[in-house]
């Protein structure tokens, strides 16, 4: 039986708390609210933070998440995202010459939604078809490791394709982390050696064989040269590195307060104004942890790096070697761009990570459960 009252799920979190240092994403927000200017922004930015209040609790709610659980989940989303990324490598194929045109002016493949996203999600189920190989994981047949096998080497290709620059950062470092794990455990030094030449070689390959990976870099390469230029202001890289210049200026003007979390919108918008008023659509900065020392200075900055780090060194969850790529994934993730302040972003970090915090750091059954006394 779950036992009730207020008070108790607040208590739960203090005996569980790398569930519930999560909570200060929210606190954070709200606590600089004041002074309001943009109050429609405030309210936008408190209804994204709410998953940090709810989920950990909720998570504590449910039965503890097993290995074989996290296997299965994993196994689930290397299947979803094979199926769509073969229905994006279809549409591809079918207007071929008009989407490399597309790719040459910096547009991207059509994938369902963010592009960006989509091609996190999918460097993150290679992480995870990788760790299912592995481990040798089935659920039916011994012969679904080479499924495995197949769908993980397909969709390593379909990112070079898509060539999604984030994604395809995570997926190298990753690769590159799981490559030195190997190597430490194993103490197979040489065959670490081996494979990260490889990841230095698979790029220069990539760009000499596969089109959308060359137009992409290409055009990478342009952006840079117009923002040098000054003349950025109708390319996306040009946006982001104006927006770590913004987030930048803004924290270094309020360094121990920032400008509080309804105020973000209007300063950013001021910044733009005086000094790119030629950038048609203003970014908020590109970094997580900018973006909270900016909004709620030191507070912000200091209880944003705590309650990012805690969950992994908390009991020395670092060892768990693929908790530790997903940190790495996330780490990467929130350096370029803010990613728990869009929906999207929070939903991808706090489900994965209550699933390896339950998982890691809790006993079997429903955490919230308690015997109740017998009765008479």
């Amino acid at each position: 039986e779950v036992n009730g009252g207020f008070f108790w799920p607040w208590r739960l979190l203090r005996q569980y708390p790398a569930f519930g240092v999560l909570t200060f994403f929210f606190f954070i927000a709200l606590l600089r609210a004041y002074p309001v200017e943009d109050f429609t922004y405030l309210v936008s930015r408190l209804r994204i933070k709410v998953p940090f209040l709810l989920l950990p609790i909720a998570f504590l709610y449910l039965p503890r998440f097993t290995a074989e659980d996290i296997r299965r989940l994993l196994y689930f989303l290397l299947a979803i995202l094979t199926l769509t990324s073969l229905g994006i490598l279809i549409n591809y194929l079918l207007d071929f010459e008009a989407i490399n045109e597309l790719l040459r002016q910096g547009h991207h493949i059509p994938t369902p939604r963010n592009h960006i996203r989509y091609s996190l999600f999918t460097a993150w189920a290679v992480i995870g078809g990788i760790y299912l190989w592995y481990h040798r994981f089935y659920v039916w047949r011994p012969g679904e490791r080479w499924l495995i096998g197949g769908m993980t080497i397909f969709l390593f290709l379909f990112l070079h394709l898509l060539s999604v620059k984030s994604g395809l950062l995570v997926l190298y470092l990753c690769l590159g982390l799981g490559l030195l794990q190997y190597a430490w455990r194993r103490r197979a030094y040489m065959v670490a050696l081996i494979g990260i030449g490889g990841l230095v070689l698979l790029p220069m390959l990539a760009y000499r064989m596969v089109p959308s990976f060359q137009s992409k870099i290409d055009y990478f390469i342009h952006d840079l040269t117009q923002w040098q230029k000054g003349e950025g202001a109708h390319y996306s890289d040009s946006g982001r590195l104006a927006s770590l210049d913004a987030g930048w200026t803004i924290a270094r003007e309020h360094w121990l307060w920032g400008v509080g979390t309804a105020n973000m919108r209007p300063q950013v918008r001021a910044f733009y104004t005086e000094h790119y008023p030629d950038y048609p659509d203003p970014f908020m900065p590109q970094n997580q942890f900018l973006f909270a020392w900016a909004s709620a200075g030191l507070l912000g900055l200091f209880g944003s790096l705590f309650a990012f780090f805690f969950p992994l060194l908390y009991r020395r969850n670092y060892r768990h070697a693929l908790f530790l790529n997903f940190y790495l994934a996330i780490f990467v993730i929130i350096m370029i761009e803010h990613a728990l302040e869009n929906a999207v972003g929070v939903a991808h970090y706090l489900f994965f990570l209550l699933v390896f915090l339950s998982h890691l750091n809790t006993r079997g059954g429903r955490i919230a459960c308690q015997p109740t006394k017998p009765t008479a």
